[in-house]
């Protein structure tokens, strides 16, 4: 639980079939009654940078899965800076390999 939404939040790790099929997902939850947008930038080992935007509805939530052809970064490890025009709050998990 967070006391408050802020307009800018870092993912340290947002994966993307990494390291032998781990993967990650974001929730990103708008702590507010006013709709907005979302930005994820993700950068990858070398600094590049891929950029994905969202609307979310007033106290809504976008689920963010990093292994999305249309959603997510390229193959690999990444990073991420998620920055939006309300305040949000956000967690990432990890997925596993079945294996």
């Amino acid at each position: 639980m967070v006391p408050a939404g802020s307009s800018t939040l870092y993912a340290p790790v947002a994966l993307n079939n990494a390291y032998g099929g781990y993967y990650t997902g974001m929730g990103i939850q708008n702590t507010t009654s006013t709709a907005g947008t979302v930005a994820i930038n993700y950068y990858d080992a070398t600094g590049g940078a891929t950029t994905k935007t969202f609307a979310i509805e007033a106290n809504g939530y976008v689920g963010g899965y990093q292994g999305s052809t249309t959603d997510g970064p390229a193959v690999g490890p990444c990073t991420a800076k998620i920055t939006s025009t309300v305040p949000i709050a956000t967690i990432v998990h990890e997925r596993a390999p079945s294996t």
